[in-house]
C-alpha cells in the first residue's frame, strides 16, 4: 500500500523511477485512510485489536459451521463465530444470538442480533455469542 498521494507515493523521492508500478496512489494510500473509519486500514486495525482482546480468537479451537453454499462460517472458542457471505446476493442465517463485534460494514459494529442475521453481498462479520445455521 502506498504511504501518500504525492509523487513517489512515499516510497521514493519524486524524481526516481520505482522498479514496480505505484498504482492508484491518489485514492489508495495510508495517509488518506488514517482518519477514515470506513477504510481498509481502519478495518485491519479493528481486526487486529479484536484478536488481541479475544482469547477465543487467539487460542480457541476452530469448528466449521454448516451454512448455506455461499456462506463460509466457523466458530472459534466458546463464544465467537465468524461468517462471510461469498456471494453478490443478500443471505440470511438463522439461529444467531449475540453482538456483532466487527463487520466489514463498520456501521454494524456493536449491533445486537437475535434470531436471524442478514449478511449483505460480500459482507463478513464476527459475532460474540452464538451462530448455528
Amino acid at each position: 500500500m502506498q504511504w501518500s498521494a504525492g509523487p513517489g507515493a512515499g516510497f521514493t523521492v519524486p524524481a526516481a523511477t520505482p522498479w514496480l508500478p505505484i498504482g492508484d496512489a491518489d485514492r489508495c494510500n495510508v495517509e488518506a485512510q488514517l482518519d477514515d473509519p470506513a477504510s481498509t486500514l481502519s478495518f485491519c486495525r479493528g481486526v487486529i485489536a479484536l484478536r488481541r482482546g479475544s482469547s477465543d480468537l487467539r487460542e480457541g479451537d476452530l469448528k466449521m459451521i454448516d451454512a448455506t453454499t455461499s456462506v463460509l462460517a466457523w466458530r472459534r472458542g466458546e463464544r465467537t463465530a465468524i461468517a462471510i457471505n461469498l456471494s453478490d446476493q443478500r443471505v440470511t442465517l438463522p439461529a444467531v444470538d449475540g453482538t456483532i463485534a466487527l463487520s466489514t460494514d463498520r456501521a454494524r459494529d456493536g449491533e445486537r442480533v437475535e434470531g436471524r442475521l442478514a449478511l449483505d453481498p460480500w459482507e463478513g462479520i464476527v459475532v460474540e455469542g452464538s451462530l448455528e445455521p
